[in-house]
């Protein structure tokens, strides 16, 4: 039987699981998924991005193969996470070497709730626009040891009711990277910090910045050239069930507003 290789696009909240990836005692989203994928005869899944406790996702990607199709399995995993805080919403099969980790870019969307300067925090997270050494905004990462010199394409904000919404967008991040950017931010916003701090520190200075929670996070795209998925979108009652218990969250908002694009 000839097997398919398959994208498949998923949606998650991050408070319902320690993170992403497999690790032993807790439920992660790879422990589900792989469950589920083996109950489906498809093989563990090879993920796009990592994200931690607490950090939501509306388009993290993942690889697996099967004898299905990938329309069949993409409809068969969806039955199977019935009851998880785990949606599909799109598919699309590659060939056999596809690495998901190779994506063109990555988005993330930080909510900020409060009144914070627009202008004030917009100049602090400009400056981290442009290729910079972000190890003094990373968390030392003991599984591998990334390259802390990366490239922050763009960084733009908009207000929210209540608050800010800032998007960042990079090929790739450190280990919490997006968190403590947005944490120094905050941090020049309430004065415990300047953006001259922040220059120093992208130029090696060891600073304290505040690394800001995970809840208010959100892997929104992962993008990759000449791929195009096929949508499934996550069912209108599945999203008014979860809005009436995350009305101090934009999750759903965001996984409206993007997947009905």
């Amino acid at each position: 039987m000839k097997l398919h290789w398959t994208l498949i696009r998923i949606a998650y909240l991050g408070k319902s699981y320690h993170g992403s990836q497999i690790q032993p005692n807790v439920i992660t989203v790879e422990r589900i998924l792989t469950e589920k994928l083996e109950e489906c005869g498809a093989s563990k899944p090879k993920f796009a991005s990592r994200t931690d406790k607490g950090v939501n996702a509306i388009a993290n990607i993942i690889l697996t193969s099967s004898e299905k199709s990938s329309e069949l399995l993409a409809g068969k995993l969806t039955e199977k996470l019935s009851g998880h805080d785990i949606w599909v919403n799109g598919f699309c099969e590659v060939k056999e070497h596809f690495n998901p980790r190779k994506a063109t870019s990555r988005l993330y969307r930080y909510l900020i709730y409060g009144n914070l300067n627009v202008d004030e925090f917009s100049k602090a997270m400009k400056t981290f626009e442009g290729i910079h050494n972000f190890e003094k905004f990373s968390k030392k990462d003991k599984r591998n040891n990334p390259n802390p010199e990366t490239e922050v394409f763009n960084i733009s904000i908009s207000k929210i009711r209540n608050g800010l919404a800032c998007d960042i967008e990079g090929r790739s991040f450190l280990w919490h990277q997006v968190r403590t950017m947005v944490g120094a931010a905050c941090d020049v916003c309430r004065g415990a910090r300047t953006v001259k701090d922040i220059r120093k520190a992208l130029d090696g200075e060891s600073i304290y910045f505040t690394v800001s929670k995970p809840e208010f996070l959100t892997l929104l795209q992962v993008n990759y050239e000449n791929i195009y998925f096929e949508k499934l979108k996550t069912p209108r009652e599945v999203i008014k069930k979860h809005k009436l218990v995350l009305a101090e969250t934009a999750f759903w908002d965001n996984i409206v507003s993007y997947l009905d694009k």
